[in-house]
Parts: C-alpha cells; structure tokens; sequence
C-alpha cells in the first residue's frame, strides 16, 4: 500500500507487472498492483458445476443404460451432445481459476486499470476518476473482496435480469484498495 515504503509490484510476478508497465501512460505511477485469488473467481461458477454433477452423471447413465439394452446406435448417439455439455459445465471452475491466474490490476496516479485473462486474450480496461463514483465495494470476513465500477443489466430471451459485473474483482485487503483509491482519484475518503 501507499507509504509503506515497498513496490507497487511487490505481490505480483514479474510477467504480470511487465504487462501493468506496458499499459502505462508517460509519466503514470503505478500506486498498488495485485491480482484476483484464483478460488475466488472458481467461486462463482461452483453453482454451475453442482447443476452439471448430476446432469452428467444422468447423460451418461442413459447413454449407458440405451447402449446396454441393445437400442440402436443412433438412439444412444443421442446423448452425446448432454455428456459434452455437462462436461464443459464441470470443467468451468477450471477456467475461471485458470483466467484469474493471468488477471492483474493496478492503480496509479491517473487511473484505475484492469487486465483480465481470457481464452487466450487479455482484455484491458481503464476506469478513469469520473467512472469511479459509483463504485461499490463487496468484502467477505478474511478482507478480500469485489470493487465493482460498472455493472451493466440486461434482460435475457425469458425476461431474466442478467448482471455483469466489472472491476476488481477478488482481491485481498479490498476495503485498503478502496480507500487508496477514493483518496487518489476521487479527492477524499470514505
């Protein structure tokens, strides 16, 4: 944190503070760096995969139960697409770790910028200090946490309410970042 005497890029791998440095404006200063705790973004797809356990298991048991009672090939065959996406559901807490381990922010005199892994891509995101005012901070008991800045809603094909969120997402000591934040870019604290 601000003041401690220490880098900014002290908690972050070298290749990770490569990339911050890359982003950076002539000039900028980078205040703080970290990175999202991979658990935290597999959290949230933990309830897709507890859904995907018996759907798998029930894709495949029919499959199963069709092949052993001698039922035509094409009638077994016809599970295949359920096994396929039960599996892609199970394997989704893997990707969400595997994406928070190539996701980094930073905070610096200037801004506020997100590095977000994908599937093979790295999604950047500034947050300027007029895009910040209605940032919203999530902290569980440990002191890790979400710093929401935007959040965009939508209503899917049934009419459901649909959220993304974006920002820091999973962070430790997320009410200090919130503060250094708030008394860097937005002239005060709260």
């Amino acid at each position: 944190m601000k003041g401690t005497g220490t880098s900014a890029y002290e908690l972050l791998p070298a290749e990770k503070a490569g990339r911050i440095e890359c982003e950076l404006d002539r000039g900028e200063s980078v205040l703080w760096a970290g990175e999202p705790r991979p658990w935290s973004r597999a959290r949230s797809a933990f309830a897709i995969w507890l859904f995907a356990v018996p759907w798998t298991a029930f894709a495949v048991f029919w499959m199963g139960g069709a092949a052993l009672s001698g039922a035509p090939l094409p009638f077994v065959l016809f599970g295949t697409p359920f096994v396929l996406v039960g599996i892609g559901l199970l394997s989704l807490p893997f990707w969400a770790m595997r994406a928070a381990r190539r996701t980094c922010y930073a905070l610096t005199d200037r801004r506020v910028i997100a590095l977000e892994g994908g599937l093979g891509s790295i999604v950047t995101r500034s947050y300027l200090p007029d895009q910040l005012g209605r940032m919203t901070r999530t902290e569980r008991s440990d002191g890790s946490g979400d710093l929401v800045i935007e959040a965009r809603e939508w209503r899917d094909s049934d009419g459901d309410r649909r959220t993304i969120k974006n920002g820091l997402m999973g962070i430790d000591r997320v009410r200090e970042v919130e503060r250094l934040i708030r008394s860097t870019l937005l002239g005060g604290c709260s």
